[in-house]
């Protein structure tokens, strides 16, 4: 893909067969600096793969990889249709840190994905305070705070 030859590497053994194995190298995907991306100077083009690459693990069984991929979609600030239905999918996962992290993508990304307000809105009153949180955080990124309105924690 053209990230790095480790990132590269780790990318490839998310699809494993081995459950094990897809758990750590998500944990250490998840590891990566919040600016990965920006001291890198990685083109967009290149955002735009990983987003089609990593959308097809978004129902893996495996939660640290959904973890990950969450993370991941907000690391990579591409904001697309493509990334706006993954976020919106993980927004709904069974996990509570899946949706927290979705959540915390989609306020990463910021002033760039207006989109991901309306998907945002609706998990306002998550059973999870965590996500609730992150979906507040995240809906005060996108837009003014007083245009959050009764979202409440």
């Amino acid at each position: 893909m053209r990230l790095s030859p480790r990132v590269d590497g780790w990318l490839l053994e998310l699809h494993s067969a081995e459950p094990k194995r897809r758990e750590r190298v998500a944990e250490s995907l998840s590891s990566l600096s919040e600016n990965f991306f920006d001291h890198r100077k990685i083109p967009k083009s290149v955002r735009a793969e990983l987003i089609g690459e990593i959308s097809s693990l978004r129902d893996d069984s495996e939660v640290a990889v959904r973890r990950c991929v969450a993370q991941l979609a907000g690391l990579a600030g591409f904001p697309s249709s493509e990334t706006e239905e993954l976020l919106g999918h993980l927004l709904k996962d069974p996990d509570s840190d899946v949706r927290a992290r979705a959540a915390w993508a989609c306020g990463t990304i910021g002033v760039a994905s207006p989109p991901f307000w309306h998907t945002l809105l609706s998990h306002s009153e998550d059973a999870e305070k965590d996500v609730r949180w992150r979906v507040v955080w995240a809906l005060q990124r996108i837009r003014p705070s007083q245009e959050v309105g009764d979202a409440q924690l």
